[in-house]
């Protein structure tokens, strides 16, 4: 009953790829921590010679690894001590280990000089393999998936807190409203962003990327005079032109898809905090210097007044993000500095591209010229059984094989001539859907029909020669589990093979000098 349900949960996981999705981000979480501090590194180094611009600019290189995977595994290989750290990452897996150790599970009840305190052992490793199994191969998966599904729902639910604001009146004081056209104008800005009046909201705030709308109660900003008003509007709408409301909605995908690691909360808070550096500087820009003060109070006054919601990582607003003053005041009262004094970037970039470069690539790094079809005949020998009845054995057995990835369907079946004699019937296909997954079959795809026949032939000796009264074995080949075109299709039986060699093949399992492969299969 067990076996059963880890079968079939084991089928799900597989075919939904859980597994391999979850260690694929935790790898790039990884990654992407270290070239989020680097970059943070580099910016508390020279935090104030760079621009705010050039700060966030910097952070595009940490979005890319958190989007892009960096997987040279399998393909090229490093002695980069990070990278022989990162890599086995992605191939985190114990399926294989309870496949071996249920086999061993299986081998050892059949024998007759078993002892109660070996029995214990072979259980104890089958049941610590199992254990392993569900913790990292099923739970951890599926515990990542449902949280992402939960925080979805979080994430839906404040998106429609913010929503439900539109009950408020349209804003309608004619005299805030004539200053947010003359901003708007002033800073080029033609599309229509509606004014909400909500009241509570002590900072205006900025929210939505087709449907933009800025938040503010109005007897608070009706309280101000025309400079801070329009200061304000200046802020939000900066927001808007430097496309940060895009930014902030790719963070908080991020942040869900990303919400194992505390690291990452970090970076994405300091991302945050140069985003509003940036939106400050670009205010400047359309301010004379005798203005930066009053612009500068404008943002005080803000923070003074700030009270943080549970819906603030969703929009932007004037006040900005929690123990940013220091740098937006400083950013503010030296402006001047930046805009005579370029820093220069060009050096900086080469600077984080050589100490990123450094910590992961520094090293021999050589493409593997793989044989995806090798494997060693005496690490067969272990796995001999009488019976091919044995289905966890044998299907242990065919899938360390070549090709044996993709031996999706095992049969056990008699002939029709003689029902007591058994052959196996191995449907392999791919269906993975990430192309890494597919380099195997691809290869074998490319063979010529010699070496695909030479490639089989392998496997029947061996199953031939491992599982005693195993009398033949029916390869078929399909493209895939959607696509049944035919690749390749033979029975392999063992008196032809016998025959064709002249000897019992099971022979080989005691002299396997005489196993005639022995030189591997090219890919």
């Amino acid at each position: 009953m067990i076996e059963t349900l880890f079968r079939y949960v084991n089928i799900v996981i597989d075919r939904i790829q859980i597994r391999e999705a979850f260690y694929m981000i935790l790898y790039m979480s990884i990654f992407a921590v270290i070239v989020g501090f680097t970059i943070y590194l580099i910016q508390e180094i020279f935090d104030k010679k760079i621009s705010p611009k050039w700060k966030v600019i910097m952070w595009g290189i940490f979005i890319i690894s958190l989007i892009v995977p960096l997987n040279i595994n399998g393909v090229y290989e490093s002695n980069n001590i990070f990278m022989k750290i990162l890599n086995p990452i992605q191939e985190i897996s114990f399926k294989q280990e309870v496949d071996e150790r249920q086999a061993e599970y299986n081998t050892y009840i059949q024998r007759q000089d078993t002892t109660f305190e070996e029995y214990k052992v072979v259980r104890g490793n089958l049941y610590m393999a199992y254990a392993k199994y569900i913790a990292f191969d099923i739970v951890l998966p599926c515990l990542w998936i449902g949280m992402i599904g939960i925080l979805m729902i979080r994430y839906l639910w404040l998106r429609r807190k913010i929503n439900r604001l539109r009950v408020s009146d349209l804003l309608t004081n004619k005299r805030i409203l004539e200053i947010f056209e003359e901003t708007k104008k002033e800073l080029n800005i033609k599309k229509d962003i509606v004014l909400i009046n909500q009241k509570g909201i002590l900072s205006p705030a900025i929210y939505g990327i087709i449907d933009t709308k800025i938040f503010l109660d109005e007897d608070n900003v009706n309280e101000k005079t025309d400079k801070e008003i329009k200061y304000i509007f200046m802020h939000e709408l900066s927001h808007y032109k430097g496309k940060d409301l895009v930014m902030n909605f790719v963070l908080n995908i991020l942040r869900t898809i990303y919400w194992f690691n505390p690291f990452l909360y970090i970076l994405f808070k300091r991302m945050r905090q140069d985003m509003e550096l940036k939106a400050d500087a670009n205010v400047l820009k359309h301010l004379k210097p005798e203005e930066n003060k009053e612009y500068a109070m404008t943002i005080i006054n803000a923070l003074r007044d700030r009270l943080y919601k549970s819906y603030e990582q969703e929009v932007l607003n004037l006040a900005g993000v929690e123990n940013d003053t220091e740098r937006r005041i400083y950013m503010i009262k030296f402006f001047p500095k930046f805009k005579a004094k370029p820093i220069r970037i060009t050096m900086i970039s080469l600077t984080l591209i050589v100490i990123i470069g450094g910590i992961f690539f520094i090293g021999n790094i050589a493409k593997v010229e793989e044989n995806y079809f090798a494997y060693d005949y005496e690490d067969m020998i272990p796995y001999k059984m009488q019976y091919v009845g044995d289905f966890n054995s044998v299907k242990n057995l065919v899938q360390k094989l070549s090709l044996g990835n993709y031996a999706q369907s095992i049969f056990t079946r008699s002939e029709e001539e003689n029902p007591e004699q058994y052959y196996l019937e191995i449907h392999y296909y791919t269906n993975y859907i990430v192309e890494e997954k597919n380099r195997e079959f691809e290869a074998f795809k490319e063979l010529p029909l010699e070496k695909k026949e030479e490639l089989f032939k392998k496997n029947a000796v061996t199953l031939l020669s491992l599982i005693d009264n195993l009398h033949a074995v029916e390869v078929i080949v399909n493209e895939s589990d959607y696509d049944s075109s035919m690749i390749y299709e033979k029975k392999y039986t063992r008196e032809e093979l016998e025959k064709e060699y002249g000897v019992d093949l099971r022979t080989y399992t005691y002299n396997p000098d005489n196993f005639p492969f022995k030189e591997d299969l090219e890919s």
